[in-house]
């Protein structure tokens, strides 16, 4: 089956859309919950835009570790992203 779903607001396309991939490989529980909050325009914060621009914006201090060698070491490991010098966006208020 394929659902298409425009941008004019067809609430029906969209659960339609939900319904057809409850159960499916795609169809995971973050999109149900997700969708359905789309749907009824409900933007109450779960987790923040700021807060995954804050973690999104930190994948360059792991693209800095991964190249200073650190690429299959512990996560933690993201400390040489930092330490090269790697800053991006992240602020200390915004990590706060």
């Amino acid at each position: 089956m394929r659902v298409t779903v425009t941008r004019d607001g067809d609430t029906a396309a969209m659960l339609d859309a939900l319904d057809a991939l409850d159960g499916a490989a795609a169809g995971s529980p973050y999109l149900q919950a997700k969708g359905k909050a789309i749907i009824e325009s409900s933007y109450a914060p779960q987790f923040s835009v700021d807060g995954a621009r804050k973690d999104t914006g930190l994948l360059g201090a792991f693209d800095a570790a991964s190249e200073a060698g650190h690429g299959y070491d512990d996560m933690a490991a993201v400390y040489f992203g930092f330490h090269r010098g790697w800053f991006g966006f992240v602020t200390a208020r915004s990590i706060t």
